[in-house]
């Protein structure tokens, strides 16, 4: 059971990866004059594929679900509110939206290097 799962989670979270770079790439060579509402579509794409990579990284995790969950959990909020203070804080006025765009792509990409 737990073993076909995480077989299964596996290239999902492959293919979730791969979305974040995509929509990293697509906004880092977008205009910066886009329209809202493509921006607001990217913006909500975003968190969805965001949102499908933790049930599936509860599954690479396995164990216990509870605990997997709790400290996957945690892990996600603190790495969101981090690269969230980086981000803006640091890489959209140091950088621009366009680079920072970029750099996040090529940290998705080592992500999924990772998993590969």
């Amino acid at each position: 059971g737990g073993r076909r799962l995480v077989g299964r989670a596996r290239p999902m979270l492959l293919a979730v990866l791969g979305g974040v770079v995509a929509l990293a790439g697509l906004v880092a060579v977008l205009p910066l004059g886009m329209p809202e509402a493509l921006y607001l579509l990217l913006a909500l794409t975003a968190g969805g594929l965001a949102g499908m990579a933790f049930p599936l990284a509860v599954a690479l995790v396995g164990g216990e679900e509870a605990r997997a969950a709790g400290l996957l959990y945690a892990a996600d909020l603190v790495g969101g509110c981090l690269g969230a203070l980086a981000t803006a804080a640091l890489a959209v006025p140091l950088l621009g939206l366009d680079q920072t765009a970029l750099a996040v792509a090529l940290i998705a990409l080592a992500g999924l290097a990772a998993l590969w």
